[in-house]
């Protein structure tokens, strides 16, 4: 069985959606996390410690959802892909970053690897700035 030109440049078209919106997906699980951590932290009385603003978030899921059609849709174009990356980077930064504060610093030892989402979150800069 012959396979056709066209056929031959549906297979990569079809595993880069797929690649596309799973990333999108765990994106979207991330940016889950965030407030439901920020709900663990009010509860154990450190409100002082939350993160969650829904103004970088309506950012970060428009950034990921155009960055998902775009890269499943035309897979060789680099702003669907770049979209994406910055998308997942920053809601997975800030899931490490809620991650580590009620695993380490509220309830040390309750998170699995919660030492390792330390390692994954940059550190603070100690300088203070004029």
């Amino acid at each position: 069985m012959a396979v056709t030109p066209a056929a031959q440049g549906a297979r990569p078209r079809r595993w880069s959606g797929v690649l596309a919106w799973t990333l999108w997906a765990l994106a979207m699980l991330a940016l889950a996390t965030v407030p439901w951590l920020d709900h663990l932290l009010r509860q154990a009385g450190r409100p002082d410690l939350t993160q969650w603003d829904a103004r970088p978030a309506v950012a970060m899921v428009s950034a990921a959802i155009v960055g998902a059609v775009l890269a499943s849709r035309r897979p060789g174009h680099p702003v669907g892909w770049l979209l994406l990356a910055l998308a997942f980077s920053l809601i997975a930064a800030g899931a490490a970053a809620q991650y580590l504060v009620y695993g380490l610093l509220v309830r040390p030892g309750a998170l699995p690897g919660a030492r390792y989402a330390a390692l994954y979150y940059p550190p603070p800069c100690s300088r203070r700035w004029p």
